[in-house]
């Protein structure tokens, strides 16, 4: 049942990401949840191999208190199934923070 509350409150916070212009897709299923990041949100373009991404995010995410797992398209996580408002605050903040050192605001 927590993983259901849960990842519902998760999608919700980070469905904020998702007015940023590299933020092409958010989505889950409980608490298992990806933030999709994108070159170009119109055409839906990905980075370049050659940008290294999933490097970049590893590194900012970590910087930020968390460990997720960036892949060459965004962010994919699975929290622990007890997990509670308060770090899933923290989760999305830190999420949103290293996107932000990794794409600009």
């Amino acid at each position: 049942a927590n993983a259901a509350r849960a990842g519902a409150y998760l999608l919700d916070r980070l469905s904020a990401l998702l007015d940023r212009p590299y933020v092409g897709n958010v989505r889950g299923k409980g608490l298992m949840t990806f933030v999709e990041v994108v070159a170009d949100k119109a055409m839906k373009a990905k980075f370049e191999p050659s940008f290294n991404l999933g490097g970049k995010l590893t590194a900012a995410t970590r910087a930020h208190g968390i460990i997720v797992r960036p892949v060459a398209e965004g962010i994919a996580m699975a929290p622990p199934l007890t997990i509670q408002e308060p770090e899933l605050d923290f989760l999305a903040n830190a999420i949103g923070a290293a996107l932000d050192d990794v794409l600009g605001t």
